[in-house]
């Protein structure tokens, strides 16, 4: 088998290189230089070097044709070197002009059997035919910028373009495109491989360039059963490790009820590094062998033109609390893609979900600040996205914390393995063809996608969703501003002056700390005495049977209210524990209320507490917004009868 290697001394080409030469497929390539091969690729019996000082694009098509003539495939691994002249400089359309002569000459030496071509592409790219998922508005927005700003990107996305439309129209070339997530060095590693994009570039994962280089190798050298499903077909996402067979034994939406102490801690401790500290050394010291394996980074973060980060700081402490500081809430996200890359561990859906939503806030308030560096009325606007960006990034950075202690803790105890999460779908390789789903089971049946969270219109409880919206203006709202804004200005009077003070001050002001515990301690303490009756009365009156809509009395809507919040928190026989409502309420508003009392200005006081009344809201929905009530036990009996009347019978346990 011959192969023509176009890019061989890059980061991919170099291995594909050596992988074909292990193989004993005679390689030609076509370099500028052969000084830059790899050391054992030179003098290889299998290797012929084309050197063209100016690059194979010089070349005219028939005396690039034929260096390509007898070739069974061609690997085209080119890309932009991410210096200012590789950027800005010719060749600008580098990899979408390569692939243009590659057919051209292909067209010209018209083989017997279509040559086959693999081409590696980014992920930035969507699939022509439509067939990836959509991306996002802020991600195709940030696409647009790069494409504006950054001529390498626009060279890649008119490759695949060209490939869907010319070169699948060429008889003389079959072609596959590998979209690899964000390339860094390092060695092979445990890989899938997917038809369509499975995640945006905010999520990307990462690849080894040690992989790609095999896996197109692999592409070469196997059958075509094996290496391609088709002509024109675009193999898909390629990534090790976000897509791995385990799952966080703890999701980071579950992170703060199940270890609230950490998540506490984890936050308050992340502005200042302690937390990256603290994660980066326990994931180094339970996974990695210690910190003699630390390196700046991790090695998450590719080389640049002015430094190499692979092997920075190697075992150094300091170098590991200069990152932690610099680098508060990045060092943590480091640490837990470490974990995940040593337990072969991809992240709960959720997950995704959320470092997103903070990945958008943090933006959102990047592109105020600059508004607000011209619009002097902006400047408020700014400051408040500002300080809910930072809480909601501090909330995550506390989450992840807890997540990566409890994992160590959960293998401490034994528990290496947790259950496997479905893994995405696989490429549909004719080696491996699909398997059909089987059909519902009996009394399974199939429903078609409905209007809003699985219900139609007329399903949803509008009755809860008026209860909220009527608690959160009413109470949430009007009550708390009086409390928070005129009660609390007279009780507490130094608490403006404490607030506006730079943090070295606070650290200091102990007259200060002493009422922003008194604030503390009558929000966790004193005010949900009232709060929990109120809720549970109103709940009762709009959503109980009956209600007031029935014509219910409202001494009765009280003293049912009243007897469901006593059974809920104070009853010793229910399964749930005493004060239910209270530790769901101190969960969130302890670290809350340090934020709002210990931190932020006066001005901000109550955009943040509705920051964390919306999310508390939204976790008293979950618990206690549904006006179903729980069902009694219930056992299936079937009889072996001949009467239909006696098969299926449910009786109820009392």
């Amino acid at each position: 088998m011959k192969a023509l290697v176009l890019g061989a001394t890059g980061g991919c080409g170099a291995p594909c290189l050596l992988r074909l030469l292990e193989r004993g497929v005679e390689v030609t390539v076509i370099v500028r230089s052969a000084d830059r091969l790899p050391a054992a690729a030179k003098g290889h019996t299998n290797l012929k070097v084309v050197v063209a000082p100016e690059g194979h694009l010089a070349l005219r098509v028939d005396e690039f044709a034929a260096h390509l003539r007898g070739a069974d495939a061609v690997v085209s691994s080119l890309g932009h070197n991410l210096t200012f002249k590789g950027v800005y400089f010719p060749p600008r359309m580098l990899c979408v002009d390569s692939v243009r002569l590659i057919c051209d000459a292909a067209r010209q030496l018209a083989p017997s059997t279509p040559l086959r071509l693999v081409v590696v592409s980014t992920e930035g790219v969507d699939r022509p035919d439509g067939a990836d998922p959509k991306r996002g508005l802020l991600e195709r927005l940030l696409l647009s910028v790069l494409w504006l700003l950054l001529p390498p990107v626009g060279d890649n996305e008119a490759v695949l373009p060209y490939l869907h439309t010319e070169a699948s129209a060429n008889p003389h070339v079959d072609f596959v495109a590998v979209r690899p997530s964000d390339m860094v060095d390092g060695d092979e590693r445990p890989y899938s491989v997917f038809a369509t994009l499975q995640n945006g570039i905010f999520n990307a994962g990462q690849s080894t360039r040690a992989n790609v280089g095999a896996f197109m190798a692999d592409l070469v050298t196997k059958t075509e059963a094996d290496a391609k499903g088709g002509k024109g077909v675009e193999q898909g996402k390629f990534i090790a490790a976000q897509h791995n067979p385990n799952q966080f034994a703890l999701g980071l939406k579950d992170a703060c009820c199940v270890e609230p102490g950490c998540c506490i801690l984890s936050g308050l401790g992340a502005p200042f590094g302690l937390t990256a500290c603290w994660t980066r050394k326990a994931v180094l010291d339970k996974y990695a062998g210690g910190m003699q394996n630390y390196v700046c980074f991790q090695g998450y973060i590719p080389n640049c033109c002015c430094m190499d980060t692979s092997d920075m700081c190697r075992g150094s402490e300091l170098g590991l609390c200069l990152e932690g500081c610099c680098c508060p809430v990045f060092s943590i996200s480091i640490a837990r893609l470490h974990l995940m890359d040593s337990k072969r561990i991809r992240p709960d859906p959720w997950d995704y979900q959320i470092i997103a939503f903070s990945n958008c806030l943090q933006l959102a308030s990047c592109i105020l600040d600059i508004i607000a560096i011209f619009v002097e009325e902006a400047r408020e606007a700014a400051n408040i996205v500002d300080l809910i960006a930072d809480l909601v990034t501090l909330s995550v950075a506390g989450c992840m914390g807890a997540q990566i202690n409890h994992e160590i803790k959960t293998d401490a105890n034994g528990a290496e393995q947790h259950p496997p999460s479905p893994p995405p779908p696989p490429f549909p390789l004719p080696l491996s063809p699909p398997t059909p789903s089987p059909p519902p089971g009996p009394g399974i049946k199939e429903h078609p996608v409905k209007s809003l969270e699985g219900k139609s219109w007329a399903e949803i409880d509008w009755r809860r969703n008026g209860l909220f919206t009527v608690f959160g203006f009413a109470y949430q709202g009007c009550f708390q501003y009086y409390l928070y804004v005129t009660l609390f200005s007279r009780w507490f009077a130094g608490a403006a002056r404490f607030v506006n003070q730079p943090l070295s001050v606070k650290l200091t002001d102990y007259a200060g700390q002493r009422d922003v515990l008194k604030q503390i301690a009558f929000d966790v303490l004193i005010h949900p005495i009232w709060f929990f009756p109120m809720y549970y009365t109103l709940k009762e009156a709009l959503c109980g049977h009956p209600s007031l809509f029935d014509g219910e009395s409202p001494a009765a809507i009280g003293k049912v209210a009243l007897s469901k919040y006593a059974a809920n928190n104070f009853d010793t026989r229910s399964e749930d524990g005493l004060l239910t409502d209270w530790i769901a309420f101190w969960k969130i508003w302890v670290l809350g209320d340090v934020v709002v009392y210990g931190l932020c200005p006066m001005w901000a006081r109550l955009p943040a507490n509705h920051v964390f009344s919306f999310v508390y809201i939204c976790v008293l929905s979950f618990m206690r917004g549904s006006s179903a009530e729980k069902d009694l036990p219930c056992v299936i009996v079937e009889h072996e009868s001949d009467g239909p009347s006696e098969q299926n019978q449910i009786r109820k346990d009392t």
